[in-house]
């Protein structure tokens, strides 16, 4: 059991390490797209090749030990580090970490106590802690390894351990969506609002909790004890392909049935196969070529938002490898025996620590403004991530809160992309923040913008523009909110110029949805990362149908880059209303800097 619990442990620290490098990809190396995608992507394939070259030395005997220590080294390094300094210990760790498990697959581990440490690893990333606690807990399960690693040395184990290949493509699927927490949040919120995906209540938050829950004990079942019939595989592996399908090309909402559905199909089809009796090739080559799998699939799949081409095959064709391997595995799949108290205490545990995460907080009472008066912050948040690359959430909360803010318009919002480290941005900002959400889709279902605020919501409502050319997409949202006696309505986007001309279309779009929200006596407000300069032609559409410019007074209004602003592409227009008190509080928290103004009529 010890053993066991070894490699969960170190498995846990090297997803950590996973969701910390990744983003270094783009926010540190790539300086957020200013490095060509091909680029990017050579870089990180680079340590996956270096990988290929592990079994070679994987059967030395302190290899293993170095390896884990390094990578729990780098794993706690991390939390002290920033830019170049944080992209390279990430990527020793990274480096590190793939090492350990072709040193695993080379001396007979069982791929199986891999995928539980997968679980494991979502559970840690469903609590969504944060700051010194996040610290804290990221050390102790650093500190708990290396005892564990010290204590069993140069352990082999006896009889093949078949499937080490999978181990790649099946890390990739469940990162991405079978045990994803962020993709359970974004489901839910589209399941209450539909179009527009919303903040919910104590009852969307007990369902977080419940799909969360229910996806990885199923998926962990499913591993040690696998279906044992032929027919039980291919109904897992049917499944896993059209859950992966349903991902990538079916609505928000939908994700509510895919985690658990898919965390089960993946479960069995996992546990078949790492349970086999099919001969592998050598094991720790077949574990480093699977992992190269993992890291082409995931810059496959995000390079495409970058290089243009369609990207909602890969989860399926990922899948597919993962599904034929299952229906491939020969003779009965053995089931590993359980005690009976964990069959209680396991959900219980998984069930409480889920709940920490997914724990309901109230919208705080609106400010003490008058009833004619809001406080609004526009905010390109870069995905959380601050100039050095590292996740900023809790900065990027209290330069908001400093603001005292009535309404939030949020650009670059990631709900769910495991190249960002697989957050939800929001929902994480609405809970440091008190307020409740809407959230519209631009690139995909989980990637696009906001409104934040903590006034009663009236009606929502969004409209995908064309993205004429440019790979991200675009939209526009708007609310309609009661404020005193009357309402105002708000309105947020993020114009995406296309490759060869400013976005002039959109601006004219989002200029006449704007419009459309007018009514006698409200309001309305347009805020977000326009990409325009004033006297700009889209500058000058988003001042048509009576929109002024709210930092008119002010000019220049400098908000890129956060370390050195000289561009104004962050705006406010208003209709009906007048501005005031505007700033741009300097944090290197996201590559912009926020706006903040005061509206009043």
């Amino acid at each position: 059991m010890t053993r066991k619990v070894l490699v969960a442990l170190g498995v846990v620290l090297f997803v950590d390490i996973v969701r910390t490098w990744l983003p270094t990809i783009i926010t540190v190396f790539g300086q957020a797209a200013s490095t060509p995608a091909e680029l990017m992507g050579a870089f990180a394939l680079f340590w996956f090749v270096l990988a290929l070259g592990a079994p070679l030395v994987a059967g030395l005997p302190r290899f293993p030990l170095v390896a884990g220590l390094v990578m729990a080294g780098c794993r706690v390094a991390v939390l002290f580090t920033a830019g170049q300094v944080h992209l390279y210990v990430a990527s020793v760790g990274l480096l590190a970490g793939l090492c350990w498990l072709v040193s695993l697959a080379t001396r007979g581990t069982s791929p199986r106590w891999v995928a539980v440490g997968v679980a494991a690893a979502a559970v840690e990333h469903a609590l969504i802690w944060r700051g010194v606690v996040g610290g804290f807990l990221a050390v102790a399960t650093a500190a708990g390894f290396v005892l564990l690693l010290l204590k069993q040395g140069d352990a082999r184990e006896r009889g093949p351990a078949t499937g080490w290949f999978l181990v790649g493509p099946v890390m990739f699927l469940a990162l991405q969506v079978g045990l994803s927490p962020a993709v359970v949040t974004t489901g839910v919120s589209y399941a209450i609002g539909g179009e527009v995906a919303v903040s919910g209540g104590p009852r969307a938050a007990a369902a977080t909790v419940a799909l969360t829950t229910v996806a990885v004990l199923v998926f962990v079942y499913l591993v040690l004890r696998p279906p044992a019939t032929a027919r039980a595989r291919v109904l897992c592996a049917v499944v896993l392909v059209a859950g992966a399908a349903a991902f990538t090309y079916g609505p928000g909402w939908l994700f509510v049935v895919v985690v658990p559905v898919m965390a089960a199909a993946l479960g069995g089809c996992a546990g078949a196969a790492f349970s086999g009796d099919r001969p592998d090739p050598p094991r720790g080559y077949a574990a480093a070529a699977g992992l190269l799998v993992f890291s082409v699939a995931a810059f496959a799949y995000y390079a495409a938002y970058d290089l243009g081409y369609p990207n909602a095959w890969v989860p399926p064709v990922v899948a597919l490898v993962v599904a034929v391997a299952a229906v491939r595995a020969g003779g009965a799949p053995e089931a590993v025996a359980l005690p009976r108290a964990a069959y209680v205490a396991v959900p219980v545990a998984v069930l409480l620590l889920v709940s920490v995460g997914a724990w309901w907080v109230p919208p705080r009472a609106a400010s003490g403004g008058g009833p004619a008066e809001l406080r609004v912050v526009a905010y390109n948040i870069r995905m959380a991530f601050d100039l050095d690359g590292r996740f900023s959430a809790e900065r990027l909360a209290d330069v908001i809160r400093a603001e005292r803010p009535d309404v939030v318009f949020l650009s670059e919002v990631d709900r769910a992309w495991l190249l960002n480290g697989g957050h939800d941005d929001v929902q994480v900002l609405a809970r440091d923040l008190g307020m409740r959400y809407g959230f519209a889709p631009a690139a995909d279902a989980v990637w696009g913008d906001a409104i934040l605020t903590n006034l009663p919501v009236v009606s929502w409502h969004a409209e995908r523009m064309p993205s004429y050319g440019a790979v991200t997409g675009a939209q526009v949202l708007g609310a309609v909110l009661r404020r005193g006696p009357g309402t105002v309505a708000v309105v947020s986007t993020h114009l995406q110029p296309p490759p060869d001309r400013p976005p002039l279309e959109q601006a004219r779009l989002v200029n006449r949805f704007a419009a459309g929200l007018k009514a006698p006596g409200r309001p309305v407000i347009v805020g977000g990362d326009f990409n325009t300069r004033p006297g700009e032609e889209p500058f000058e559409a988003l001042l048509a149908n009576g929109f002024t410019d709210a930092f008119a007074a002010r000019r220049p209004v400098n908000t890129s880059p956060a370390d050195a602003p000289r561009q104004e592409i962050d705006h406010v227009f208003v209709a009906g209303a007048q501005a005031r008190d505007v700033s741009a509080p300097r944090s290197t928290a996201s590559d912009h800097l926020a706006v903040a103004v005061t509206i009043t009529w």
